[in-house]
């Protein structure tokens, strides 16, 4: 009978453990639920719509290093600290608003690279603007880093290019699990 009467205790601290939440599930920086996701990649279907952005830099799909599954993209052969990958995010973006976009970058030990941010770069009336949308964030050789910032888009755009910027204008490095949301406060 004993028995019968833990089961019972077991599986109420159960259902009360289930319901708890230990970790950071789908949060932003400022710890309040993610709004609605309009784009992510973990790149294991290929590159998309990434392009290399300044000058000539390759970029390609990569297994040498993977935050999740196992493929990343690589940028190598830099001349600039804006040859990056980037992504035409003027679709996405297109209704006014804030939209939180997130990647994951990785700086092989051999680089040189020190930090990376995240820089949008505007056209709007034939004036370009670029607007630093993510503080630049240390990177540790060897391990992933994770950038996220606040693009707050403005209506009557022409161009809207997203891309991952280091701080050094050579150097290699791997970006994974990009994702672009609107913001929890934005009301979309």
């Amino acid at each position: 009978m004993k028995s019968f009467k833990i089961v019972p205790i077991f599986a109420a601290a159960a259902l009360l453990l289930g319901c708890m939440s230990t970790g950071s599930g789908n949060m932003n920086a400022a710890g309040s639920a993610a709004g609605k996701v309009l784009y992510t990649t973990s790149f294991e279907s290929g590159i998309g719509d990434w392009a290399p952005y300044g000058g000539t830099p390759t970029v390609e799909v990569s297994t040498d290093y993977a935050h999740t599954g196992t493929h990343s993209l690589m940028t190598s052969n830099r001349e600039q600290t804006w040859n990056a990958p980037a992504l035409n995010i003027l679709k996405l973006t297109a209704a006014p608003g804030s939209y939180t976009v997130s990647a994951w970058v990785l700086v092989p030990k051999d680089s040189q690279i020190s930090a990376v941010k995240l820089t949008v770069q505007t056209e709007s009336g034939g004036n370009k603007n670029w607007l630093q949308i993510a503080n630049p964030v240390e990177t540790i050789p060897g391990q992933w880093v994770e950038v996220t910032g606040t693009y707050n888009s403005q209506s009557g755009q022409d161009a809207a290019i997203l891309y991952v910027e280091p701080l050094e204008p050579q150097g290699t490095f791997y970006i994974d699990d990009v994702t672009i949301a609107t913001a929890p406060d934005s009301g979309m």
